[in-house]
């Protein structure tokens, strides 16, 4: 459906169901112990900060509707970090108060960022303070225990736990139901690791996918577990065995000195009151909102920051609101050139997360970033959750590429195919008739499998992106081809390992990606810098009202019974990739689903 469409579609639904909206904003507005209580700038505050998921890679527009539905639409990533820098030398914040949910889908890198940012503020000598009802519930709390072990106080609800049980992959293997069901995989891969389609394809992991598995597994638990004995002052051979014990009873955590304190959500309030000596509470989303709306420091250089988040795709160069969940390879490269085109620019930062997706698309924005050096513009990568296969060619092509260690990169390799349905229709006793011209013309049909002709065509395809993905990879980092084949080979690495193979030269998040941008422009290292977001919004602000009215909607239509209709209006595109269908398995380049 058409953009204008769904604008409309929105109003209808806004219309319909404004009672309900009055009601439940009047149930928000009762607010909790964590709401920020009237402030303003000059005031004293404690800062607070919700923990309870991933944290948006591209900043969101918030409008007054939404504000009546939520204290505080959650900020980006890079909000959150800047925000805790500056509060760490802000006279008038006193201290940083925060509630640690359950945290699903916050990634290692994300954490890891969130974590150098917590500690910042927490050098700086002021309060801080996490609580939690129950830092996972019998398991899923490494993480979100990972992020809360680097504020200084430590408090958990008496009756929850601790339930850092540590990391596990686990695979569903389809293949024998595929067998019974009569359709048959048929996928080529470059090389060995690639190993995105092994559900489909094999009865069981094969040593490579458990090399591959198995190595981001020990490498996020040591990284997990050295970082937790460094704040808890305990040894690593203790916190490993902590974390074999998990899930903890709340007494048992405080016991092993993992919680400082055990207590309800007013009784941590007060403590963090106390500690600071100030009463007054500001969200940290309000007070990134009001660092935002400063005007530029004097003589500050624009850099630009790209983000690129999402499956790669070839797209249509038509990049709007309802794009926040793919990467439109056409609209991302005009970015960049529209970025390079700028005078003012000093430098662009792009930020990636991404598993990967079309090679062409990759390899679109890949050119991109090669005319913007060609032209003396420089640019630094910096890697989220994921820069892995479509995702790293993106980044392969920046001045420098700068990961975290818990980062998931690499996975150069391809992988193409489909599934027939030959035997399935036979089976059932459907005959299938056709009419065609050319020799390849149903190649990639899933009526019947790959012949010698289509198999041979396949392999030499897969056989060029391959040494076209190695190749300018090894340019790119200045490896031999040998050096880069054993990097390759379709395996992912963490940004630690890729390191050490010299897939990327530092390993660090945003803020260390603009030091060095400003380095790369040959600016004085206490030169500010001023971030401009590109591309540049160019939303109309009745539609930019209409899509926070919708976000609006949903989140109330949840709480009656209409997320299906919401949702629906909202991620068609989402649901259409989700599913699963017989027939060419379109994206060449991806990195096994986490």
């Amino acid at each position: 459906m058409r953009f204008i469409g769904k604008a409309f579609l929105f109003v209808f639904a806004f219309v319909g169901i404004l009672s309900s909206l009055l009601i439940v904003s009047l149930l928000v507005l009762a607010g909790s112990l964590w709401d920020e209580q009237d402030t303003t700038e000059g005031t004293r505050a404690v800062l607070t900060l919700n923990i309870d998921g991933p944290f948006p890679e591209r900043a969101t527009s918030a409008d007054a509707l939404a504000s009546l539905l939520e204290d505080d639409e959650t900020p980006s990533l890079r909000a959150v970090t800047e925000a805790l820098a500056a509060a760490a030398v802000d006279p008038e914040i006193r201290g940083l108060v925060a509630h640690v949910g359950s945290a699903p889908g916050l990634g290692m890198a994300q954490a890891q960022e969130l974590r150098d940012a917590i500690l910042g503020f927490k050098a700086s000598g002021k309060p801080t303070l996490a609580y939690s009802e129950s830092i996972g519930e019998f398991g899923e709390g490494t993480i979100p225990y990972y992020v809360a072990s680097a504020f200084k106080s430590l408090w958990l609800q008496p009756s929850g736990m601790v339930a850092s049980t540590g990391f596990a992959f686990e695979v569903p293997f389809l293949r024998g139901l595929l067998d019974d069901l009569g359709l048959q995989p048929e996928v080529f891969t470059r090389e060995n690791y690639k190993d995105a389609m092994a559900s489909l394809t094999d009865y069981g992991m094969s040593s490579y996918q458990r090399v591959s598995m198995g190595s981001v597994v020990n490498g996020w638990t040591d990284q997990v577990v050295t970082a937790i004995a460094n704040d808890r002052n305990l040894s690593v051979d203790t916190v490993r065995g902590l974390i074999n014990r998990s899930p903890l009873l709340a007494q048992e955590a405080l016991d092993a000195k993992l919680i400082d304190h055990l207590g309800y959500p007013d009784e941590a309030i007060q403590a963090i009151t106390d500690d600071a000596g100030e009463t007054h509470r500001q969200s940290l989303a309000s007070y990134a909102k009001r660092l935002g709306e400063k005007d530029p420091v004097p003589g500050a250089r624009p850099v630009a920051l790209i983000v690129a988040q999402g499956p790669v795709m070839l797209g249509d160069g038509k990049s709007g609101p309802f794009d926040q969940e793919e990467i439109d390879s056409r609209a991302l490269a005009e970015a960049i050139d529209e970025a390079v085109d700028d005078p003012d620019l000093a430098a662009i930062v792009l930020r990636i997360d991404s598993p990967g997706g079309s090679y062409v698309g990759s390899d679109l924005v890949w050119r991109a970033m090669r005319k913007a050096r060609d032209k003396g513009m420089p640019i630094i990568a910096s890697m989220g959750n994921a820069a892995a296969s479509g995702g790293y060619f993106i980044a392969m092509g920046a001045d420098r590429i700068i990961a975290q260690p818990g980062t998931l990169t690499g996975s150069i390799g391809v992988l193409a195919g489909k599934v027939s349905i030959s035997k399935a229709s036979s089976d059932l006793n459907v005959r299938w008739d056709q009419v065609s011209r050319g020799a390849n013309a149903d190649m990639f049909s899933p009526i019947s499998p790959f012949d010698k002709r289509g198999k041979d065509r396949m392999n030499a395809i897969m056989d060029t992106i391959y040494a076209d993905f190695t190749g300018k990879a090894a340019d790119a980092r200045k490896m031999s081809a040998e050096a880069m084949e054993q990097a390759a080979q379709g395996r992912v690495w963490l940004g630690s390992d890729a390191l050490k193979n010299g897939l990327v030269d530092e390993l660090g998040g945003l803020s260390l990606a603009f030091a060095r941008a400003r380095e790369q422009a040959g600016l004085n290292p206490e030169t500010p810098l001023n971030v401009v977001v590109f591309p540049k919004d160019t939303t109309p602000d009745w539609v930019s009202g209409l899509v926070g009215a919708a976000r609006s909607l949903e989140g109330v239509s949840s709480l009656l019974g209409l997320a299906t209709t919401v949702n629906g209006l909202l991620q068609p595109e989402l649901d259409a990739m989700r599913a699963v269908k017989a027939g060419p398995i379109s994206s060449p380049i991806s990195v096994y689903a986490q």
